[in-house]
């Protein structure tokens, strides 16, 4: 699973697509279409009544079909196609990479990522780093750096993965970041727009894990991570400090707050996947499941909490890699003594955690429960369009103050690569809603633009 390539094609394509339409040529206009031949001599087939029925649903999804194909397909496939007309790529990739016969062993591309949402507009740029087969066979090194733009902030990550090649895989990875952009609203469903509150993070974590594949796309994995994390009251992109909010009454400081914490965390994590590869049909089910265990170790006495959740996506191939999905989740975080867990550590929702029309964490909670659904089809090689439309919401211990009305809605539209374990880059124009029993009006419009490993 080498998604470097990818990201570089990517990356590299989206650089150049803008100055390709500048070097697109003007040549003479194309020869009309010839006639489909008809090869039996028994003329079109006639019309049938289904034929004639489904002309009703494409009436009614005409506006749909007519944003996504006129506004996102035609001209996406326009770039992406000019770009590899003109072999831009390939001339690049000779000043990334490196290596015998196009394998990528060695290479870097560059990371650039924008997120308009929830509150003023982020950027983050840097650089993604590997090496494949480091000083002996089957050992993959990468290494990650990013910075935000207009802020104090940083982003370090090297991972070391070995690959004795029966299946299983052996990492660890060093991270170190300081996010000054933390956002924080308050826990629980009702949390509101209005009380946004910034906060800075210090973490340095270390991690060493394991991973068998099963069959596929099929797979488990363990790994055990301890991290030291403290946190400052920052005012950062025009919104209050987090304890300059709390002094107004908009929420209490939330735990683990004013003293940081180091925690040792074993995680375990199921994955079970039936479908194949492109270009296999996708039809198929996932489901996975999750479970850690975290010991605060600067705490006396230690007391530890967990977190657990569970995932099920269905997917329907309706039409030649056009495929329908509907994923069903739910996520716990639970104390296993009298301490609270930690507010970091609690279960979030934005960002790249499912409901996409809200920046990342925005939502917080003991609790959370999402449905998803998503139509998903290929523009280009390595590029799928999206439409997804979610309902879902943080709660308290065990989903207790589940109700319709505390629902909240995401919906929107964008480019994504098509590897749902491991997304690297992405598109999204999406919207989040308040509570449906507040009116369920739209409360965020967020619009991300690059490489999901900047966020």
């Amino acid at each position: 699973m080498r998604i470097k390539p990818l990201a570089l094609h990517l990356a590299l394509s989206l650089l150049v697509a803008l100055a390709a339409a500048g070097c697109a040529s003007t040549g003479s206009a194309a020869p009309p279409k010839r006639a489909v031949p008809d090869y039996d001599g028994r003329g079109p087939a006639p019309t049938s009544t289904s034929d004639v029925a489904l002309w009703v649903p494409r009436a009614a999804l005409f506006p749909l079909w007519a944003v996504a194909e006129y506004g996102l397909r035609r001209p996406t496939a326009w770039a992406f196609t000019t770009v590899e007309e003109k072999r831009f790529v390939p001339k690049l990739l000779e000043a990334f990479t490196s290596g015998a016969d196009d394998d990528f062993r060695t290479g870097f591309v560059p990371i650039v990522a924008l997120d308009f949402g929830g509150g003023s507009p982020l950027s983050r740029y840097g650089a993604y780093v590997w090496a494949d087969d480091f000083l002996v066979p089957g050992n993959n090194l990468t290494a990650r750096a990013t910075l935000a733009g207009f802020i104090d902030s940083y982003d370090l990550a090297l991972t070391d993965t070995y690959w004795p090649g029966n299946g299983t895989s052996f990492d660890a990875t060093a991270r170190w970041w300081y996010r000054p952009d933390r956002i924080f609203a308050g826990l629980g469903p009702r949390s509101r727009e209005e009380d946004l509150s910034r906060f800075g993070e210090h973490r340095l974590s270390g991690e060493l894990g394991v991973r068998e594949v099963l069959a596929g796309r099929s797979f488990v994995r363990g790994s055990v991570e301890l991290a030291r994390l403290s946190f400052q009251s920052t005012t950062c992109c025009e919104e209050p400090s987090l304890r300059a909010q709390s002094e107004t009454g908009a929420f209490p400081i939330p735990y683990g707050f004013d003293e940081g914490y180091t925690a040792l965390s074993p995680r375990f994590s199921v994955v079970l996947d039936s479908r194949q590869a492109r270009p296999a049909a996708g039809s198929g089910v996932r489901a996975e499941a999750y479970g850690s265990v975290s010991f605060d170790l600067s705490a006396a006495p230690v007391e530890p909490w967990a977190r657990y959740g569970a995932a099920v996506v269905g997917m329907l191939d309706v039409y030649r890699e056009r495929v329908l999905s509907l994923a069903l989740s739910a996520d716990f975080a639970d104390p296993l003594g009298d301490t609270p867990v930690p507010f970091t550590e609690l279960i979030t929702l934005g960002g790249n955690e499912r409901l996409f029309g809200f920046p990342s964490r925005r939502l917080v909670g003991r609790s959370a429960a999402v449905a998803m659904l998503k139509y998903q089809w290929p523009i280009w090689t390595w590029l799928d369009a999206s439409l997804h439309g979610a309902v879902g919401n943080v709660f308290g211990a065990h989903l207790e103050d589940f109700e319709l009305g505390l629902l909240r809605a995401s919906f929107g539209f964008g480019f994504e690569t098509p590897d749902m374990q491991s997304p690297s880059f992405a598109v999204l124009f999406a919207w989040g809603t308040e509570p449906f029993e507040d009116g369920g009006a739209i409360e965020n419009f967020r619009l991300t633009l690059g490489s999901s490993f900047a966020f």
